[in-house]
């Protein structure tokens, strides 16, 4: 029986309701779905169609290009659609591409350009699925109340118990991707497609969204709509810097990661989908830990400071890769990328939850979404290109060196250093207060100072 929208769960935490299990649950597995195509994909263009680091970098370009165009609009929509319809459309249109994929290598005949095909693909239902899922969180957990917590960290426990979630979907993933050594890989590009029926499955158990639409929103033109999101994040002292840190961890780290890591393998390490599996998998490890240390910390008073540290961190452990180490260190350096990495992806993505008002969540998430997604095909674009023209070893020292400065920056000249937890409510508070219909102007919030980026 489909529970009432404007029914309230009253429970000792968040995992006891069973309406976010489930969301948890279509969240999970597509993160499994995921996590075997981070694998599985890029073996199949290195090792299996032998594809140059040019090539490589193509073909994961083709993978996350589709969100460079998409995602706004996918934003747009969101904020407009019933966010479980759309999650149920998604899962079950990300069944096929997976299946044909298994028949064409289970066949044989796979080539670069049906490769390119799936890419595609699995990019565009990729750029509508990440805003949706991201704002429906918020509609799901606003139908929750915990006896045992403090109300206002409940979103961000909620973004910690999401992000666990994703990370220890595509460890899962790509723990199992790397069976292929033993069942080859068609036969798991066959499971993703069945991970994907899971997904679809779990999302249907949803109640409906509860965020009410206003009609003048539904009507809105979507580029409207698009502007409008824009402006919300380009006003704001805070979504602004968070949006740019994500656009630098997408090109400088994320691109670097995808590219590097199975050049190195094959030409360093003996080739393999086993390594492959292994040092990936290390990587978000390290997420699921830091993940599960900040759900158990709670309030974090300097947000704004661990954020930025982690990311440093991860500068170092980046440059460390132009070093030859053996491959035990190799995967005790990506652990150690991956302790920050948790810390940084599930604090900014908490703020933006937090601080975002309702009216334009899904939009505003999908401009932070569009600046890591965004960053990742051209990351990964440029270091095909590096690696060609300097080697692996020499290639990786050019975006630790550019990310460096853009952390100078977001320290120097950002709020991000400053920023603490009542800051960033003061400005969700603002923001509530000060929200209109969309077609109106809203005044800016004087109590917090505007960026100097």
């Amino acid at each position: 029986m489909e529970k009432p929208a404007n029914q309230i769960d009253t429970v000792a935490t968040l995992s006891d309701s069973t309406d976010f299990r489930w969301y948890l649950t279509t969240h999970g597995t597509w993160f499994v779905g995921m996590g075997l195509q981070m694998v599985i994909f890029p073996y199949l263009v290195t090792e299996v169609l032998l594809g140059s680091p040019k090539m490589i970098g193509i073909a994961q370009m083709a993978l996350l290009a589709p969100t460079w165009v998409l995602m706004l609009f996918a934003g747009a929509i969101a904020d407009r659609q019933d966010g479980r319809r759309m999650l149920i459309v998604m899962n079950a249109a990300a069944i096929l591409p997976p299946l044909v994929l298994s028949l064409v290598v289970g066949g044989g005949t796979l080539t670069y350009w049906l490769i390119i095909a799936y890419a595609l693909s699995m990019g565009v239902l990729s750029a509508f699925s990440m805003p949706t899922r991201d704002s429906l969180l918020n509609d799901v957990v606003a139908q929750i109340r915990e006896t045992n917590a403090d109300e206002a960290s409940k979103v961000q426990r909620a973004v910690a118990l999401s992000n666990m979630t994703q990370f220890g979907g595509q460890t899962a993933g790509m723990i199992i991707a790397g069976a292929a050594a033993i069942l080859g890989t068609a036969p798991l590009i066959f499971f993703h497609a069945i991970v994907a029926a899971i997904g679809m499955i779990a999302s249907q158990r949803l109640h409906p969204a509860v965020h009410a639409r206003a009609k003048d929103d539904i009507a809105v033109h979507p580029l409207k709509a698009i502007r409008e999101g824009l402006s919300e994040v380009y006003r704001s002292p805070i979504l602004l810097p968070l949006v740019l840190t994500a656009l630098s961890v997408g090109l400088f780290f994320a691109g670097s990661f995808m590219v590097t890591l199975p050049v190195l393998i094959r030409e360093d390490y003996g080739g393999g989908i086993s390594k492959f599996s292994l040092a990936t998998v290390s990587f978000w490890v390290g997420t699921i830990i830091s993940s599960l240390t900040l759900i158990r910390m709670g309030h974090i008073a300097h947000r704004g400071r661990a954020l930025l540290l982690a990311l440093a961190s991860g500068v170092v452990l980046l440059a460390s890769m132009s070093i030859p180490l053996p491959f035990a260190l190799l995967c005790l350096t990506f652990l150690g990328w991956g302790l920050g990495a948790g810390v940084a992806l599930t604090l900014s993505r908490g703020i933006v939850q937090e601080v975002a008002p309702a009216s334009h969540r899904a939009r505003i998430l999908a401009i932070y979404q569009l600046g890591f997604s965004g960053g990742m095909p051209l990351g990964s674009l440029m270091m095909g290109f590096l690696i060609e023209a300097y080697g692996a070893r020499t290639a990786v020292l050019i975006p630790a060196a550019a990310m460096t400065v853009a952390l100078t920056v977001m320290t120097l000249r950002s709020h991000l250093w400053s920023l603490d937890q009542m800051t960033a409510r003061l400005a969700r508070e603002a923001a509530i207060g000060d929200a209109e219909p969309s077609a109106q102007k809203r005044d800016p919030v004087p109590e917090v100072p505007t960026s100097t980026l």
